[in-house]
């Protein structure tokens, strides 16, 4: 996707540079030397439609460079989307990020329309300037916002984690006051708290990296969903030791001292 995003940021500026040169050695250019060596020098009737010509291909070429880029941010928004149906934010937060990507959806498809009808290649290179500002202001802030909302999920299940070694604890202090052994349950019971000492962190990382995403290919999203990848990996094993506690408590497999 960002490689055809590339076309929308860069294949313009090449519209007044490389395209006019190349036409200009091309069979069009070889014409008109041809014919300037026809016309006498005073007389430029025979140049209106040849420079007409010139002119309208330009702008058709213009606008075809800009309608792609802005094709282009259209699939990036349209991906977005549906990477949203797919994650695990709540319905709530899924209806509002997907209502803004149809939003902006609908401006670029008007932006197409405005370059369409753009009278010259100033025109159409405005209009591409306008969906360019809008694709950087805009597709950047989805990704921060869908990965803020991940880490907010994320914090969520951490505290319902927390209240879960806070019932373990208090078990284990009533169960030492009988006077039976806890240790290996105390063991378990540390190990899940390293688990879930473990994803906070990596919660915090993602959040720090989500805040610090400043553009369309910015690496800072990436990064941010490999610290939540690496959250999940301490959840299941928090979640692995959890079970572990529960065995050791429901099998009657506490001794006493």
């Amino acid at each position: 996707m960002y490689k055809k995003i590339l076309i929308f940021t860069v294949a313009v500026l090449l519209v007044l540079g490389a395209v006019q040169p190349a036409m200009a050695a091309g069979p069009l250019g070889t014409l008109r030397s041809g014919i300037q060596g026809l016309v006498p020098a005073k007389t430029n009737v025979a140049w209106q439609p040849l420079n007409q010509t010139l002119s309208d291909l330009r702008l058709q070429r213009t606008k075809t460079v800009v309608i792609s880029g802005i094709d282009a941010a259209i699939d990036g928004l349209g991906a977005a989307e549906n990477g949203i149906d797919r994650s695990k934010l709540t319905d709530g937060q899924k209806a509002g990020l997907k209502a803004q990507i149809e939003a902006n959806i609908t401006w670029f498809e008007g932006k197409k329309q405005d370059v369409q009808a753009s009278k010259d290649v100033a025109g159409a290179l405005q209009n591409a300037k306008q969906a360019s500002e809008r694709w950087n202001e805009v597709f950047p802030g989805f990704k921060k916002e869908i990965g803020l909302m991940a880490c907010d999920n994320f914090d969520a299940e951490l505290t319902k984690a927390r209240q879960a070694t806070a019932i373990v604890s208090s078990k284990i202090a009533s169960l030492k006051a009988q006077g039976k052994d806890t240790g290996n349950l105390e063991k378990a019971l540390a190990s899940y708290n390293g688990h879930i000492d473990g994803a906070s962190r990596d919660v915090a990382n993602a959040r720090s990296d989500f805040n610090g995403i400043g553009g369309p290919s910015d690496g800072h999203f990436a990064a941010g969903l490999k610290q939540l990848g690496s959250a999940q990996k301490e959840m299941n094993g928090g979640y692995s030791d959890l079970k572990a506690i529960y065995r050791l408590l429901l099998g009657n497999s506490v001794k006493t001292t």
